[in-house]
C-alpha cells in the first residue's frame, strides 16, 4: 500500500512539473504572437492575426521538441512502437 502512495505521488509531480512546463512553453509561443501583432499590425492589418498565430505554433513546436529531447525538460513520453512489437511477440 505504501508503495502505491509513493508511485501516486511521484507521478502527481512528474506531472505537475509537465503542466507548469507546457504552459511556459505555451506563453513563450502567446508572447512572440503578441510582439509580432503589435510590430505588424500596420503593415499587414487583418492578415497579422494569422502570421503571429503561426509563428507562436511553430516557436511552441519548436521549444516543446527541444525539450523532449532533455531528460530534465522532457513534456511528453514518447511512444516507443518497438517495445510494444516486443511485448505482442
Amino acid at each position: 500500500m505504501e508503495n502505491r502512495h509513493k508511485n501516486f505521488k511521484e507521478l502527481t509531480v512528474k506531472w505537475i512539473l509537465r503542466f507548469i512546463k507546457f504552459n511556459i512553453v505555451g506563453f513563450a509561443g502567446f508572447l512572440l504572437g503578441t510582439a509580432i501583432f503589435v510590430l505588424a499590425f500596420s503593415s499587414f492589418g487583418e492578415w497579422t492575426w494569422l502570421i503571429a498565430s503561426a509563428a507562436g505554433g511553430i516557436l511552441q513546436f519548436v521549444l516543446i521538441s527541444i525539450l523532449n529531447k532533455t531528460k530534465k525538460g522532457k513534456i511528453f513520453d514518447s511512444f516507443d512502437h518497438t517495445k510494444q512489437q516486443s511485448n505482442e511477440a
